[in-house]
């Protein structure tokens, strides 16, 4: 579920409606918020009712998604402090590039 809804926040960031939908509805269907947990996500996801974890994760994404350059050490570090681990970065990393 976490990682669809990455997906569909990349892809709503890189302007793939039909992407972003796809993706959407599969997370949808598999976190208990639904989609209005997805469209929370998709409209902002500094407010969305996600965790610290997944919000992290997200600006991880967010970053990789809009430079063609490493990540930096600031959003790495932000998303260990809320408890990613490597797979978890590895694992958006993939998905956003």
């Amino acid at each position: 579920g976490e990682r669809e809804l990455i997906a569909a926040y990349v892809s709503r960031l890189n302007d793939t409606e039909f992407c972003s939908s796809s993706h959407g509805a599969f997370a949808a269907a598999q976190l208990a918020g639904g989609q209005d947990l997805v469209e929370a996500v998709l409209a902002d996801p500094g407010t969305a009712p996600v965790s610290g974890r997944l919000r992290a994760l997200l600006g991880v994404a967010a970053e990789v998604q809009g430079a063609a350059r490493p990540v930096s050490d600031k959003v790495i570090a932000a998303a260990r402090a809320e408890g990613a681990d490597d797979t978890d970065l590895h694992d958006t990393v993939l998905i956003a590039a």
